[in-house]
């Protein structure tokens, strides 16, 4: 009897994203008599709200955080979400092109996919954001199937929605995005960013011979000397023989710096690229025919986004147009400076690839990321794709999207244990020192502060009191945290925390940190000071690294985390639901529990993540980029 009430009483429930005129009209059509809103009510829907109770229709605004609330499979819907957003943004950009005559000739035109890839990546945030909403809605309706209200999508099909979210029924109304504002915005954003790249100061690099072929990046991680501390050159020792070829570095994005060692840098044959190289490179441009016939085919794009009538053949133009102009840049770069190898691990390989065997350039990209689903922004058509090892060749294809050719590499960071192994012992000596026998450390993941994210600020402050406190109640328990961002440090983020504070006055308490915006510690520094690791296993990027360099490591999976590696993880005894049940595990451990003296071990899996762990994987990828300089 209760089930029938509670399923007649979702009848004629409603989940909407936001109240606004057309929702409530589209809602109150469908006898709707009880709305659940998703997002945050603004003082307008609280209006709204106001006038439906005097109507007699009952709203509330949602209480949830989305990592709590899981779907049939026990995964949060925060995680699940990327993954079927993933899978709905490389469907919409193949509807796309398919849609779009001019589009789907420059696609094949240009081989390999590289324009709908580049279309995914663009629209994936977007579809995420619709994903997590439906299956939020869902997991609130539970057992009874959701009835949803969402603004119809601009950018791609809401039958992909339908398709991919079976279990709901969902309902569309008319948002009305403005075109125009679309059209004014991308096109004077687009000009923005080329004048900005174009105008400033800096010392300029003359065009490049033929016969001094050079290697090209983009700026995508802090730039450094120190090679103990992560930066973009990790591969590179420039401190001991300088690279047998010339090396750049552009785009200094105001994300990033550079810590020190330009001119030293400079000295070894790498240098960075600034403005008036830029400038000179765009003014020689129409001497290339590949960049004439780009740049002409960037203008036929521009032209039919200006004719086109509905927003999202508008969108999906304008969207290319950018990746066009940006090849028409970089195109222009590499010439002037003769690249033959363009080399990238954030994947910005894209624009590039659409000129890039016009102008006999070989792109290289390279995986940083211990990955646990397939995600567009993470793949690449690039010539050359060097992967930690064979198995993660699957989250790196689909439906013809792939690189030109694998490399297996190994773990690119693994030789950062050698040079960070004193700085560690000092560390592990100073815990020792204050009594520390067995010390853990910590690896944080970023923290949200919305109801829409995975770890919140209450959550993350939780497991560190957990270790906290147990520095206080053990004198011989010592801990280190390394958090992934600098905003996440605890001495950052709870600055007042007595507990925290306290713990740390016990001198077993170590937080390591240097940077701007990521931390710059290597996950392998802190994983040296200590007995054994804590990571989350929705981001094992950090567990891999310290499990690499020979320290017992565990995941934390209270959000249900799926994903292809499951079986493996299953195999050694690593993964946990709680940071509780693991503390548990550890005072075991450490009274020497015959049971569970494998705590934390990969060793009999770790072939499988790196067939090599032979710390060459820089080496190996510094070897490849040489031969392919030939």
């Amino acid at each position: 009897m209760v089930v029938e009430q509670s399923v007649a009483a979702a009848a004629t429930t409603a989940y909407v994203d936001k109240l606004t005129a057309a929702s409530i009209d589209s809602m109150l059509a469908a006898g709707v008599l009880r709305i659940i809103v998703l997002d945050a009510m603004n003082n307008r829907q609280r209006k709204h709200a106001a006038t439906l109770k005097i109507k007699g229709v009952e709203v509330e605004e949602a209480d949830f955080l989305a990592a709590h609330l899981k779907n049939m499979d026990g995964e949060s819907v925060y995680l699940a979400s990327w993954r079927v957003a993933g899978e709905i943004a490389l469907a919409a950009s193949r509807l796309i092109i398919e849609m779009q005559p001019l589009l789907k000739r420059l696609n094949t035109k240009y081989q390999r996919e590289t324009l709908r890839l580049f279309l995914a990546k663009n629209i994936v945030l977007t579809t995420q954001l619709f994903v997590i909403r439906v299956q939020v809605a869902q997991a609130l309706s539970h057992p009874a199937q959701a009835k949803v209200w969402l603004a119809e999508p601009a950018y791609f099909s809401s039958e992909l929605l339908v398709k991919y979210l079976p279990n709901t029924q969902l309902h569309f109304y008319l948002a009305g995005p403005s075109r125009l504002l679309l059209l004014l915005k991308k096109l004077t954003g687009d000009y923005a960013r080329h004048i900005k790249r174009l105008w400033g100061w800096g010392q300029p690099i003359q065009k490049q011979k033929k016969s001094n072929p050079s290697v090209l990046m983009m700026q995508e991680d802090t730039i450094r000397l120190d090679r103990s501390l992560r930066g973009q050159l990790h591969w590179l020792d420039v401190s001991g023989n300088p690279p047998e070829f010339a090396a750049y570095i552009a785009n200094l994005s105001p994300l990033y710096s550079v810590i020190d060692g330009a001119a030293e840098l400079s000295k070894s044959g790498l240098a960075l690229i600034h403005p008036p190289t830029v400038r000179a490179a765009w003014k020689k441009r129409k001497m290339s025919s590949s960049l004439r016939q780009l740049a002409q085919d960037g203008r036929a794009i521009r032209w039919a986004a200006l004719l086109q009538r509905d927003f999202a053949g508008t969108a999906s133009l304008l969207y290319a147009s950018q990746l066009f102009n940006e090849a028409e840049r970089m195109g222009a770069l590499v010439t002037w400076l003769n690249v033959r190898v363009f080399l990238t691990h954030q994947l910005s390989a894209d624009p590039i690839q659409l000129v890039a065997e016009d102008l006999n350039v070989r792109t290289i990209a390279f995986q940083y990321s211990n990955m646990g689903s397939r995600s567009p922004i993470m793949m690449t058509t690039s010539d050359y794709y060097v992967i930690f090892s064979e198995m993660y060749k699957t989250l790196f294809e689909h439906d013809g999207i792939a690189p030109k050719k694998w490399v297996i590499g190994g773990y690119i960071y693994d030789s950062i244990a050698d040079i960070v192994r004193d700085r560690a012992r000092t560390h592990r000596d100073a815990l020792r020192n204050n009594g520390a026998e067995f010390v853990v450390c910590y690896f944080d993941e970023s923290v949200q502060h919305d109801r829409w994210g995975l770890i919140s600020k209450d959550e993350h402050l939780a497991e560190l009191h957990v270790l906290a406190n147990a520095v206080l109640e053990d004198s011989s328990f010592g801990v280190v945290v390394k958090s992934q961002f600098m905003r996440n440090s605890p001495s950052q983020m709870y600055p007042t925390d007595e507990l925290i504070r306290d713990a740390k006055a016990t001198g077993r308490f170590l937080e390591l940190k240097e940077g701007k915006l990521r931390n710059d510690v290597y996950p392998t520094e802190a994983a040296l000071v200590a007995d054994l690791c804590i990571s989350q296993k929705f981001g094992a990027t950090a567990a891999l690294e310290a499990a690499l360099a020979g320290v017992r490591t565990v995941l934390i999976n209270k959000f249900g985390a799926k994903t292809p590696w499951d079986q493996l993880y299953s195999s050694a005894e690593i993964e946990f639901e709680s940071i509780e049940s693991l503390m548990a595990a550890i005072s075991e451990f450490r009274a020497g529990t015959k049971e569970i003296n494998s705590l934390g071990d990969w060793s009999s899996i770790l072939n499988e993540f790196d067939p090599f762990r032979d710390g060459k994987a820089s080496m190996r990828l510094y070897n490849h980029v040489k031969a392919s300089l030939l």
